[in-house]
């Protein structure tokens, strides 16, 4: 099964690009290349690198069956913000979660987050191996 993603850009003009990745598209792998692409890169080179260089297709609005949302945001300041929030089902409504901000270049908060999402992957993968140990007994 893909983990898809949408990416909404939005320039400093207010223009909006709309990019999809049908796989791979969690924070840890996804969003290292955006926060490589959109820190050492003008935004259209950074467009123009997600679709020639990562797979990135462009499209023109968000889909339907994502996992990921990726909201970036160019600023007239210079800064540039990206925001994550994950798509999940309770029952039958899909909701989304936001889990990540930034509004700097700064790679400590990007990294501090992967820490964090590693640590709770993993205390989650606990669980479900004992509830799965649990069970077959």
């Amino acid at each position: 099964m893909s983990t898809r993603a949408n990416i909404k850009v939005i320039t400093e003009d207010g223009d909006i690009k709309w990019l999809y990745k049908h796989h791979d598209g969690y924070p840890t792998h996804t969003g290292d290349i955006l926060e490589f692409a959109f820190s050492h890169k003008s935004t259209l080179e950074a467009l123009d690198y997600l679709t020639t260089f990562q797979h990135f297709e462009n499209t023109t609005e968000q889909h339907g069956d994502i996992n990921w949302l990726y909201i970036i945001k160019n600023h007239e300041n210079g800064h540039t913000s990206i925001e994550i929030f994950e798509y999940h089902f309770e029952g039958e409504n899909k909701v989304h979660d936001a889990r990540f901000y930034t509004i700097d270049k700064s790679l400590e908060a990007w990294n501090d987050y992967k820490i964090y999402e590693s640590k709770s992957a993993l205390k989650e993968a606990k669980m479900r191996l004992e509830y799965y140990k649990n069970r077959s007994i």
